[in-house]
């Protein structure tokens, strides 16, 4: 489909082109609950199924190490989308059975966690390594990008269609961008050093200072979480279109991590990451408050202010805590405990929610982060004061 003598830069825009059409498709995920909702799945059944991918998708990652290792990253970047593809359609048909639906689940979570370690290796692969920070970071903006319209697409698509046509027209920006990625991909990636894949995950535990960032980000996890499973079901229940949150929270998203970032770099990373958890607790606040536009979209906009603070600045704590040359395992166990979090909370909020409300969920989502904004806080004013005596 692609010329084998496309350049290095081509290929980036291209890849980056396509992973934004098939992560349309993903982002419509953050309608599920409201889907399975109307079909009569209970507040326990609904988290299960919201959380089933927990484990298939760190499966995934860590097949994903083994994998690349020995017939490279694109190998797992086509076989990832593939099952995604897969899963995605099955819910066409299998919507309505729940054993059914637990299996289709783990199919996309396998796809999501081979694809999404992989496609961040291969877009390192083809940028100009002096410029890779730049470039790594607008290709890391091509997986959340789509939330500005896919939930819109979806609220909208679920409106006047049946369940059976609303997942094969929603599949269909995976299918081309899928198709994309295959084309493109007609040359044989470069395989990883198999040394480093045996490298123990303990050390990384080992690491005290590696800690702090590691509960951290896990913790982010959980606060975030709410967003891709219960956050269109909340607004929903608010009758206030699912698209305002969204739209709001990743154009912010944008907005900060393109040109905020640059102007908060000198101050202190402690007391970043501590105002990004205040700035998240009150987004939830603010979103439990409001029932008019306005709110919800403000809601938004902290949010994205404060998870596009917390994230970086984590990823960098952690890794000034090991050498370069020993950085991809705590990398690895980065991103797992990050997804760990994202999965683990629809997990739990099935069963409080169940035994509560979804407000209160929401609540004690709120709680956790003002308690990590405090912890940080106090880590933020005991290195200050050292630093005074």
């Amino acid at each position: 489909m692609f010329s084998k003598a496309m350049s290095n830069e081509r290929k980036f825009w291209l890849f980056c082109a396509m992973t934004f059409v098939s992560f349309v498709t993903v982002s419509m995920l953050s309608y599920l609950s409201v889907i399975l909702s109307d079909l009569g799945y209970g507040s326990e059944q609904l988290g299960v199924l919201l959380a089933f991918p927990l484990v298939p998708t760190l499966v995934g990652m860590l097949l994903c190490g083994e994998l690349s290792s020995r017939f490279g990253v694109l190998f797992c970047v086509k076989s990832g989308v593939l099952l995604m593809l897969g899963g995605y359609l099955a819910q066409a048909v299998c919507i309505s059975n729940f054993e059914a639906m637990l299996l289709i689940r783990g199919l996309h979570g396998l796809g999501y966690g081979i694809f999404f370690p992989a496609a961040m290796m291969y877009a390192k692969q083809i940028v100009p390594k002096e410029q890779l920070v730049y470039y790594f970071g607008i290709y890391s903006c091509m997986i959340p990008t789509p939330n500005l319209i896919g939930p819109w697409i979806a609220e909208r698509l679920y409106a006047v269609c049946s369940i059976e046509s609303y997942f094969l027209l929603t599949a269909v920006p995976l299918l081309i961008g899928g198709l994309g990625i295959w084309g493109m991909m007609n040359q044989r990636g470069t395989a990883q050093n198999s040394t480093l894949i045996r490298e123990s995950y303990a050390a990384v535990f080992a690491n005290n200072r590696a800690l702090i960032p590691l509960v951290g980000i896990f913790c982010v996890g959980i606060i975030y979480g709410f967003i891709p499973s219960y956050m269109a079901l909340f607004l929903k229940q608010k009758t206030v279109s699912v698209s305002l949150f969204f739209s709001s929270f990743t154009a912010v998203l944008l907005i900060c991590r393109f040109y905020l970032l640059r102007f908060v770099s000198e101050v202190d990373r402690t007391l970043l990451v501590a105002l990004g958890f205040l700035l998240m607790a009150c987004s939830y606040i603010i979103a439990d408050m409001s029932t008019f536009y306005g709110g919800i979209l403000a809601s938004g906009a902290v949010f994205g202010v404060g998870y596009s603070v917390v994230y970086p600045n984590l990823s960098v704590y952690l890794a000034l805590c090991f050498p370069e040359e020993q950085r991809r395992k705590p990398i690895a166990v980065f991103n797992m405990l990050f997804f760990s979090g994202i999965y683990l909370t629809p997990l739990c909020g099935g069963v409080i929610i169940e035994q509560s409300s979804t407000s209160f969920f929401l609540g004690m989502l709120c709680s956790l982060s003002l308690l990590c904004a405090l912890g940080v806080g106090a880590m933020y004013c005991v290195s200050r004061w050292k630093r005074c005596c």
